[in-house]
């Protein structure tokens, strides 16, 4: 994870400018910090040393356009949440789910807190659980697009 997550810490391309999709080979050469784009290089990344992975969209709910997209990798027995764009790893003696993260924001908070060392309560990471939809990855799905594209005019008005 400190491999994307200093990916992550070192993008400087204004919003306006980015580029977003493609393979996930085109994304670490160009470098983003979407987390949408890299949750897929760490899904990737796991799965290509053998660690069962899944991609999960999180979204607070009391927030218009407050989410964010992280990974869940399955070891020890169950699956772990992993920020990709953060470096933050759901493990406390055991793999917490972003489910597990969900029921209980305490342990949202310790991950955070312990992992990322810029964490305030201000980003309010604990309400990006409100809500949590899994779907699976799979790179080789004939049915994936690969389209790079450059930010619509509904996202440039958002932001």
């Amino acid at each position: 994870m400190n491999f994307t997550s200093e990916i992550a810490l070192k993008y400087e391309i204004d919003f306006i400018d980015m580029m977003f999709g493609g393979k996930e080979k085109d994304i670490i050469d160009r470098g983003t910090d979407w987390c949408a784009d890299m949750a897929r290089v760490g899904c990737i990344l796991l799965q290509c040393n053998n660690i069962p992975a899944r991609i999960v969209h999180l979204a607070n709910i009391t927030k218009a356009y407050n989410g964010h997209v992280v990974c869940e990798a399955f070891l020890d027995g169950g699956y772990a949440m992993c920020d990709f764009i953060y470096g933050v790893f759901g493990y406390d003696d055991i793999p917490l789910s972003s489910w597990q993260m969900k029921l209980n924001r305490e342990l949202v908070t310790k991950c955070y807190l312990r992992d990322y060392t810029d964490y305030s309560p201000k980003y309010d990471f604990e309400g990006l659980f409100s809500e949590i939809a899994i779907n699976e990855y799979n790179i080789v799905n004939e049915k994936n697009n690969y389209t790079e594209s450059k930010p619509n005019s509904y996202y440039i008005r958002l932001i």
